[in-house]
């Protein structure tokens, strides 16, 4: 009886060291992995899409108008300045809604410009412009920002809009 109770004893002792051994050679070979990529970074500064989009395929077919147009600087200053309503829209070629989304955009505008709405669109590629993505608080494609007549957001709004609901949205500011 003696001898089986020590030799159930041993194979305890045994598997517990056998564990700590185990399990402090996982642990060791852990402290010498790279972090994990976002690991401590602030919200504002993470990247837009998490992962790696395929930034090389094809552009979303794009023509601009007097009052669409493809974001730069001096074309976001421009509609600011027009005293006109301004739409925001923050795309990326690689997004298939966005891609969807683009001739519902472009009916729009030219609808407003044979209406006479007071309106300017500017397209920004989210790839191109983060720093106007912190600016405007949007952290992904295929969203909207809606700038009143002195360039003060007003609406912030994500995803598909019909050329109506993009014209209610738009009205409420003007």
């Amino acid at each position: 009886m003696e001898i089986k109770i020590q030799k159930n004893l041993i194979y305890a002792v045994g598997g517990v060291l056998a564990v700590i051994v185990i399990g402090g050679v996982v642990w060791a070979s852990r402290g010498n992995s790279p972090p994990a990529p976002y690991a401590g970074t602030p919200g504002a500064d993470l990247p837009t899409v998490v992962g790696e989009p395929s930034l090389g395929g094809p552009k979303i077919p794009f023509t601009a108008t007097e009052n669409y147009k493809e974001y730069t600087p001096e074309v976001l200053s421009a509609a600011l300045a027009s005293g006109n309503a301004t739409l925001l829209y923050f795309y990326a070629n690689w997004c298939g809604t966005c891609r969807g989304q683009e001739p519902i955009n472009e009916a729009f505008f030219n609808r407003a410009r044979q209406d006479n709405l007071a309106v300017m669109g500017v397209r920004v590629n989210v790839d191109d412009n983060q720093p106007l993505m912190r600016q405007y608080r949007i952290n992904y494609q295929h969203s909207y920002v809606l700038l009143d007549k002195s360039g003060n957001p007003v609406d912030r709004f994500y995803g598909d809009h019909s050329e109506e609901e993009l014209r209610q949205k738009v009205q409420q500011v003007l």
